[in-house]
């Protein structure tokens, strides 16, 4: 019974690891080279490399932010959503955007950016398109070739298929600890045995933290159920629960003016007097259910959320934010 035991899992080891090995070289590379998608993007554009850092980034916020709502409600009063995404090291410039009227089978509306020099709050000339970075990114868990769903489909079971083969090679592991430590040099099959054995074993807890996390970002594609059983509208009602988000506009009804956004900021700005903003959204400007929500860089700690406010884009009021308290990651 053992010795079958060991050579199921043998098999199921080899099996399951050569099946999908190729496209887990494809979605680690990928991921890897993801990271640095800001920094690959601004290379590809040499055309804003003579843009220069602001001195003191911070200060210059909010009149980027007030020059902003001033532009948005001139040029897109009616839009579903604004969203204004400040200069940062990885990306110096700034930018204005509104998203566009969804058209038919459109899954998200696209969003109609201008850039700006942060500097001289000119708006810069047209700069050749390019997904630079962000083409590894998609193509980590999109895959880029083929339909999105059927991709991030193919990744779970790609993902699972890893998590399986570590779990039984750890199994088949008999000396897994002697195995660290052990290698035969010029024994032709047995040395790449080893080879393997050592790379596996020392690289263990990342290759099993990856794949794990990897997994919990796709979940709920996995196993919604708990979710859909729990919430009278499944999903939709889950992520309201776990986002901060605003309770109270949802019913307000027909078209209010906007409120000074100088009034968002000061209560930003008492709350956290030394917030370094990421990025304001706007849901449905000019109207009484509108929302403005301010999203905060956690600069280098680690978070569970971006921290955020959200207020009411007709009266100001805060009606949600993160827990100012957010554990560790």
């Amino acid at each position: 019974m053992k010795d079958s035991f060991f050579r199921s899992m043998t098999w199921l080891h080899t099996w399951v690891g050569l099946l999908v090995c190729w496209l887990l070289y494809l979605i680690f590379f990928s991921g890897t080279l993801s990271f640095f998608r800001d920094e690959m993007s601004l290379w590809n554009q040499p055309e804003i490399h003579n843009i220069q850092a602001q001195t003191d980034r911070i200060s210059a916020q909010k009149q980027q932010i007030i020059t902003g709502f001033d532009y948005l409600n001139a040029q897109a009063s009616n839009a579903p959503n604004w969203r204004i995404t400040l200069p940062e090291q990885r990306v110096p410039y700034l930018t204005y955007g509104f998203a566009k009227p969804k058209e038919p089978g459109q899954r998200r509306s696209k969003f109609e950016d201008t850039q700006l020099d942060p500097n001289t709050m000119q708006p810069l000339a047209s700069f050749r398109e390019t997904k630079g970075g962000n083409f590894f990114y998609r193509l980590h868990f999109d895959l880029h070739y083929i339909d999105v769903i059927t991709a991030r489909w193919i990744v779970c079971f790609a993902s699972l298929f890893m998590l399986i083969a570590i779990v039984s090679g750890v199994v088949i592991h008999k000396r897994i600890f002697k195995d660290m430590f052990t290698f035969r040099r010029n024994k032709g099959s047995r040395t790449w045995l080893d080879a393997h054995n050592i790379s596996s074993v020392l690289a263990l807890p990342f290759h099993l933290m990856i794949t794990y996390t990897g997994l919990i970002t796709l979940i709920f594609m996995l196993f919604p159920y708990p979710a859909e059983t729990s919430y009278d509208k499944g999903m939709r009602d889950f992520f309201n629960d776990v986002t901060p988000r605003n309770n109270v506009t949802d019913k307000a009804q027909g078209a209010a003016p906007m409120v000074k956004v100088n009034s968002i900021l000061d209560q930003l700005y008492t709350k956290w007097p030394n917030a370094d903003i990421r990025r304001v959204q706007v849901s449905n400007p000019n109207m009484a259910a509108s929302t403005i929500t301010v999203l905060v860089s956690p600069q280098k700690a680690f978070r569970d959320q971006t921290p955020r406010l959200i207020f009411s884009g007709a009266t100001g009021e805060l009606v949600a934010q993160t827990d100012e308290e957010l554990s560790a990651g």
